[in-house]
């Protein structure tokens, strides 16, 4: 079994925790042969980060999470009964962008075709009352009922971490993109989707902050 390479069942098997490991003895065949599974699987499940920022810090806006005088949209100058992705106005008050980013599309199902990674969104927030949203949108659109993905939580819990899972639609469909191959020999392309992350916030003024934000891919 070459490192890195042959699993030896379908999830990772117990080790010796570091208070239970000798120093200085050899590793015995069948602990190698686990040590060697672990790290195959560690492997399958390595993912890449895709963003790392920092926030607005303290929310300065008002209630609904932004200030908009106008009419251009409504559910800009007021939420009112809106909910969801359409409970704020995804501007520049409320929300960041990233992107584009590149989805991709080897993530198993059971009894189901493979389909996109997962993006995990990791918000460091301190909340007495505020909604934290993400999105995943198609290049050029904004997040609205039609998003490829979307995900929210509301956080009363002072400083901590907050976890928001999209899973892309599997309608997306996939683009060729050229890429270079680790040998360097000539270019490929690979089947991907450009797509952009949004992350917004609602939340009363002066007394709600998100610090930083990040994502990174889960299968």
């Amino acid at each position: 079994m070459d490192l890195l390479g042959e699993r030896l069942t379908t999830r990772r098997l117990h080790t010796p925790t570091s208070g239970e490991w000798v120093a200085g003895e050899y590793v015995d065949a069948g602990l190698a042969m686990i040590l060697s599974s672990n790290l195959a699987h560690r492997q399958r499940e390595s993912t890449r980060q895709l963003v790392t920022a920092l926030g607005p810090g303290t929310i300065s806006n008002t209630t609904r999470g932004y200030t908009f005088l106008g009419s251009p949209l409504d559910d800009a100058a007021n939420p009112g009964s809106y909910d969801g992705v359409s409970e704020i106005a995804w501007d520049l008050q409320t929300a960041r962008r990233f992107g584009p980013l590149y989805l991709i599309g080897d993530r198993d199902v059971t009894d189901e075709p493979p389909t996109w990674r997962t993006i995990r969104v990791s918000l460091d927030v301190s909340a007495t009352s505020a909604t934290f949203y993400a999105a995943i949108t198609t290049l050029g659109e904004m997040p609205s009922t039609t998003a490829l993905a979307f995900a929210e939580s509301t956080s009363t819990a002072g400083r901590t971490r907050l976890t928001l899972d999209l899973s892309p639609s599997r309608d997306l469909s996939p683009t060729p993109l050229p890429c270079r191959r680790p040998d360097g020999s000539a270019p490929e392309q690979a089947a991907v989707a450009q797509v952009n992350l949004w992350v917004g916030w609602y939340g009363t003024s002066g007394t709600n902050s998100l610090w930083t934000i990040s994502a990174f891919e889960v299968r």
